[in-house]
C-alpha cells in the first residue's frame, strides 16, 4: 500500500510535522505502507524526514487559511494569485499520484487543500487530519468555510486528535466518517524512566511553544509573579519558542510589573526541547483551547509535572490530581494556586508526575497512533471505478429517449454506465427511467425537480457521474443516436494520446442530421506558435484539433472535468457547451474531433440553430439566453475588442431583422435586447465560482467606511496640494485646479471657460 503524506508545513518545531515524521517512520518500519510526504515549500523540517528514512519531496502550494478578521483588498488580491498558483500545483500532484500509483492520500492538516482537490480528480481515497483549533486557539480560519467544510466532508476519513476537536466538528462534518485518534509520540526520545523531580533547591519551570496572546505564556508569568510575591522565590521560568519583538516587549513589561526580570529566560526556537524537559521539574501547557498538546505528552513521558489549562485536548491528557494538575484557563490565581499545591506537597506532586508518564506511554506513543491509523488504511477499500459514464440529459421527449439509450446500450465499448438526467418531465419519462434503470444496472436515473435548462441538467448529472467514479464522461442530448463504435473510438483516441504523454480536454464525435448533412460541426483550434494553425497535428490517426464544441457526442476524461469544474448552471440553455468546452480547452491546452466517431443529431430542424432560421414562436424567448450566454464566454475568453464586434453584430441583427418580412421579427428584435440587458446586469465577480465542484470562493471584500474617507478626504487633498505647490510654485497650483491634470475633457473646458476674461483683459 502507498500513502502520499501532504504536510502542513516544512517546519521542524511545527507539532503537526514533529507528529507526522513519527507517524510515517513506523508506517514504513512495521506496518508495511510505503508513504511519500509531500512538503508545501523549503524549509528546515526535511532533515527530520531524511533522519526518520521517509521520502518526501516539495511541490509548491499555499493554503486556505487567513487571520480571523475582516479582509483588506490586498489580502484578496493575494489570495486570488494564490488560487491561481495552486492550480498548478494539483497537476503537480496528480502527476505524482499517477507516476508513483498511489493508493490513499492523507491530508495531514487543515491549512491546506490542493492534495484534496487532487485525490477526487485521480478517484483516491482520502483521509483528512484535523490537527488545529483555527478560531478558538490560532484565531485563524478558512477563508471560504462553506466550500472548505464540503471539501473536507467528501474525504473517505476524517480524523480528529481529540474529543474536543471532534466536538468542534461533530455538527459540521458528517459524524459517520469521523474518528478520535490522538496523535503519537515518539517515546524513545522523551520516555525518561529514571527521573525524580523536585530534587534541586531551585526548581525548573518549562513551557514549550510559540509565543503569543493565545498560548497563554503572560498567564503565566503572571502566576509565577504572584508566587514571587507570595514568598517562594527558588524557580527559574524558561520559554522555548518563537517569538515576536511585541511579544518578548509584553512579557518583560509584566516581569517587570512583579519583579522577576532576573526569574525567566526567553530561548527561543530550541531544537533539543526533550533536554529541557529532561531538566525539568514542572511543564506548563497554557493554551486557550489546544486540539490535542504534543507538548504535553512529552512532557509526562520526561517525568516532569504536568500542569495545563482544563480546556480543548489538554483536560482529555491530564486526569486532574492523577496524571497532572489541571487549573482555570484564563485566570493567573488559578494557576499560581496550582502551582503553590505543587511546591507544598511535593511527593504528592511527584506521584502524579510519575502515573503521568506511564499514563502517557500507554495511550500516546507514536506506535499506538500507527497502529490505529494503519487500521484505518485497511478499511478504505479502492473507490469504485466506471470506466465510461454516459449522461443524457432529458426534457418532456421520451420516445427519442428510448432510441437514444436504445443506441448506448449497443456500443460495443465495455464498461459503460449511463446516467439519465431528467428535468422534471411531465410526459412519462420518470416512469421509464425507472423502469429502464431496474431492468439494467448499468441504467442510473437522476431527477432534478424541476427543470434546470440543458446547462443546469448537464451540470447535475456530470457532477452525479463524477462522484460516483467516472473515469471518463460521455454528454449528449436525448436525440442523439451514436453509432455502435462511436465510444470505442472516442477511447482509443485518449489512450493514444495518452500513450504519447498528452492530455486532451475532451474528444468530440462527428455529428450528421437523419439525412446525412454535418450539424454541430466543432471549433476548430486556429492557434498556432509561428502563426500558422496547426490542427492537422495527428491528422494520421483521424484526430483534428478542435477550440470548441456542443454537447453531442463528446468525451471528457476525468481529469479534465476535474481540473475545468462543471458548466455554468445559470446558462440555463444554448452556449453553456460551448463557454465549457473553451475552458476545458484552455485548462487542458488541447482537445480533438475523431474522425471515425459518427452520431447522428435527430433534431427536427437540421439547419445551423440561428435567430433567423427559427421558425416556432414557442423557441424565439429562449434566444435571450443565447444572446447572453455568447456574450458572457466572448467576455470571459476574447476580450473587449471581440465582446465590442459581437454586440455590434447582435445590433446589425436587429436591424436586419427589421426590415425583413419575417412574421417572427418583433419577437426575435426583443429577444436579442433582452439578452444584452440581461448580459449587462450579470454578476461577473461570482462567474468564476459557479462551476467548480468544490466552490473555494475568495473571502468577502472589506466594508470601507463611507464617513471614514469623506472624513480623510479635505486633509489628503490639502496635503497634496501643499506638496504640489511646494513643488511647482503657485502658479502652476492655480493651473492644477482649474485644468486638472489632462489638457483636454470636461475640467479644462471648465477652467478654461472661467479664465477667459481674464485671459482677455491680460492680453
Amino acid at each position: 500500500m502507498k500513502v502520499l503524506f501532504a504536510a502542513s508545513d516544512n517546519n521542524s518545531s511545527s507539532g503537526a510535522f514533529r507528529s507526522m515524521v513519527a507517524l510515517n517512520k513506523i508506517l514504513n518500519t512495521e506496518f508495511g505502507v510505503e508513504t511519500l510526504v509531500v512538503l508545501p515549500e523549503e524549509g528546515d523540517g526535511a532533515p527530520l524526514l531524511e533522519q526518520a528514512g521517509v521520502r518526501y519531496t516539495v511541490i509548491r502550494s499555499f493554503g486556505w487559511v487567513i487571520a480571523d478578521a475582516p479582509v483588506s483588498p490586498a489580502l484578496r488580491m493575494c489570495i486570488s494569485e494564490q488560487k491561481k498558483l495552486n492550480s498548478e500545483a494539483v497537476r503537480l500532484f496528480l502527476r505524482l499520484i499517477e507516476e508513483e500509483k498511489i493508493d490513499i492520500v492523507h491530508i495531514n492538516t487543515s491549512y491546506s487543500y490542493v492534495a484534496a482537490l487532487a485525490a477526487h480528480i485521480a478517484n483516491k481515497p482520502i483521509v483528512w487530519h484535523l490537527r488545529e483549533f483555527l478560531e478558538e486557539d490560532q484565531g485563524k480560519r478558512i477563508y471560504d468555510r462553506l466550500g472548505g467544510y464540503a471539501l473536507i466532508s467528501a474525504s473517505d476519513r476524517i480524523v480528529a486528535i481529540s474529543q474536543a476537536l471532534y466536538k468542534k466538528y461533530e455538527g459540521i462534518l458528517p459524524k459517520e466518517k469521523m474518528r478520535v485518534i490522538y496523535n503519537g509520540i515518539d517515546e524513545k526520545v522523551f520516555w525518561k524512566p529514571e527521573k525524580k523531580i523536585f530534587r534541586g533547591r531551585t526548581l525548573e519551570f518549562v513551557c514549550a511553544g510559540a509565543i503569543n496572546s493565545k498560548k497563554g505564556q503572560e498567564e503565566l508569568l503572571r502566576a509565577c509573579g504572584k508566587l514571587y510575591r507570595g514568598g517562594f522565590s527558588d524557580f527559574r521560568l524558561r520559554f522555548a519558542g518563537t517569538y515576536h519583538e511585541s511579544d518578548r516587549a509584553r512579557l518583560e513589561a509584566i516581569a517587570e510589573e512583579y519583579g522577576i526580570r532576573d526569574k525567566y529566560e526567553l530561548l527561543g526556537k530550541r531544537s533539543d526541547v526533550d533536554k529541557l524537559f529532561e531538566c525539568a521539574d514542572i511543564v506548563f501547557m497554557c493554551s486557550q483551547f489546544e486540539a490535542f498538546g504534543r507538548v504535553t505528552v512529552e512532557g509526562m513521558l520526561s517525568g516532569a509535572l504536568v500542569i495545563g489549562a482544563d480546556t480543548g485536548g489538554t483536560a482529555e491528557i491530564l486526569q486532574d490530581g492523577k496524571t497532572g494538575y489541571l487549573y482555570r484557563q484564563g485566570d493567573a490565581e488559578s494557576l499560581c494556586s496550582v502551582i503553590q499545591k505543587a511546591v507544598q506537597n511535593r511527593d504528592a506532586a511527584a506521584a502524579v508526575a510519575a502515573r503521568g508518564r506511564d499514563y502517557a506511554l500507554a495511550h500516546f506513543t507514536a506506535r499506538h497512533n500507527a497502529e490505529q491509523i494503519a487500521q484505518m488504511y485497511k478499511e478504505l477499500r479502492p473507490q469504485r471505478k466506471i470506466p465510461v459514464a454516459a449522461v443524457v440529459v432529458t426534457y418532456n421527449r421520451k420516445e427519442m429517449l428510448k432510441e437514444c439509450i436504445a443506441a448506448l446500450l449497443a456500443q460495443t465499448y465495455p464498461g459503460l454506465e449511463i446516467f439519465i438526467v431528467d428535468n422534471a418531465s411531465t410526459d412519462g419519462t420518470r416512469a421509464l427511467g425507472e423502469a429502464l434503470s431496474a431492468e439494467d444496472v448499468r441504467v442510473h436515473y437522476c431527477n432534478t425537480g424541476k427543470n434546470l435548462g440543458g446547462a443546469g441538467g448537464f451540470h447535475y448529472g456530470m457532477k452525479e457521474a463524477y462522484n460516483a467514479g467516472a473515469e471518463r464522461l460521455w454528454v449528449m442530448d436525448d436525440d442523439v443516436l451514436p453509432q455502435p463504435d462511436a465510444l470505442e473510438r472516442l477511447v482509443a483516441a485518449e489512450e493514444l494520446l495518452r500513450s504519447r504523454g498528452e492530455r486532451a480536454g475532451f474528444f468530440a464525435g462527428c455529428v450528421y442530421g437523419p439525412s446525412g448533412e454535418p450539424m454541430n460541426t466543432p471549433g476548430i483550434d486556429r492557434a498556432g506558435e509561428n502563426g500558422y494553425a496547426f490542427w492537422y497535428e495527428h491528422l494520421e490517426n483521424g484526430l483534428v484539433r478542435l477550440d470548441s464544441a456542443t454537447f453531442v457526442s463528446v468525451l471528457f476524461p476525468r481529469e479534465a472535468v476535474g481540473l475545468s469544474g462543471l458548466p455554468c448552471s445559470d446558462f440555463f440553455i444554448w452556449g453553456d457547451d460551448t463557454e465549457y468546452t473553451m475552458r476545458v480547452r484552455r485548462v487542458c491546452g488541447s482537445a480533438y474531433l475523431v474522425g471515425g466517431s459518427n452520431a447522428v443529431h435527430a433534431r427536427a430542424n437540421a439547419k445551423n440553430l440561428t435567430i433567423f432560421n427559427e421558425e416556432q414562436p414557442r423557441r424565439v424567448g429562449m434566444f435571450a439566453y443565447m444572446v447572453r450566454n455568447t456574450l458572457i464566454y466572448t467576455s470571459a475568453y476574447a476580450g473587449q475588442t471581440a465582446l465590442a464586434s459581437r454586440l455590434h453584430a447582435f445590433r446589425g441583427d436587429c436591424r436586419r431583422l427589421r426590415l425583413s418580412r419575417d412574421p417572427l421579427r418583433k419577437e426575435k428584435i426583443s429577444a436579442i435586447r433582452q439578452g444584452i440587458r440581461q448580459f449587462k446586469k450579470y454578476d461577473f465577480g461570482v462567474f468564476g465560482m459557479r462551476y467548480e465542484l468544490f466552490p473555494l470562493r475568495l473571502p468577502p471584500a472589506a466594508k470601507e467606511n463611507f464617513f471614514r474617507r469623506a472624513v480623510c478626504f479635505l486633509p489628503r487633498s490639502v496635503k497634496r496640494l501643499k506638496n504640489y505647490r511646494k513643488k511647482y510654485g503657485t502658479r502652476a497650483l492655480i493651473k492644477r485646479i482649474l485644468y486638472g491634470k489632462k489638457c483636454y475633457g470636461i475640467h479644462y473646458t471648465i477652467g478654461r471657460a472661467v479664465t477667459w476674461l481674464p485671459r482677455k483683459l491680460i492680453r
